[in-house]
């Protein structure tokens, strides 16, 4: 393992799972829209439909199981299925980009601002075509996300998601 994956299997395990909550600060939407943009964005430059924002980049990539997760990150196994498949596509898509895989390099933080909700400790679920985010936002996948690779990238760092929540 890499220096890149020992990273993401760290970010991964230093996650309070149990501590996931939902929230309602303005950042946390705003994270869940960034990583929306760039799915939709990912999936433009593949000329795949972009219906859904959970995909898993190595079946779009026609790859082949490249990395056991659950014997690398076995915390990953007991996480709700939304969650579960968020992380184990993110640990393998880190993996794919050590591996060199041109697109995983390209797009290598794809998954950067749903991590950050993790470890801000929000819960985040899909529900009758909705990414939810916390209590009262919601972001409407119908008819597909396509329309995100559009908007204009958010700053989410941790200054502009301080920023963006003072603002509220």
């Amino acid at each position: 393992m890499g220096a890149k994956l020992n990273y993401a299997i760290n970010r991964i395990n230093s996650i309070h799972w149990e501590k996931l909550d939902y929230t309602n600060r303005k950042s946390d939407l705003i994270l869940a829209k960034e990583y929306i943009r760039r799915a939709a964005l990912f999936l433009k430059s593949i000329s795949k439909d972009c219906k859904n924002a959970l995909f898993r980049p190595a079946d779009v990539l026609k790859r082949d199981f490249i990395i056991d997760i659950i014997k690398v990150c076995p915390v990953v196994a007991n996480l709700e299925l939304y969650t579960r498949s968020w992380c184990l596509y993110y640990i393998e898509w880190v993996a794919l980009a050590e591996e060199g895989e041109q697109l995983a390099l390209q797009f290598e933080d794809l998954y950067d601002p749903l991590i950050k909700l993790f470890e801000r400790g929000v819960k985040l679920k899909m529900h009758k075509g909705c990414f939810e985010i916390g209590e009262r936002n919601f972001i409407n996948l119908y008819p597909g996300i396509c329309s995100y690779a559009s908007e204009e990238p958010f700053d989410i760092s941790d200054n502009a998601l301080e920023r963006y929540d003072i603002e509220n």
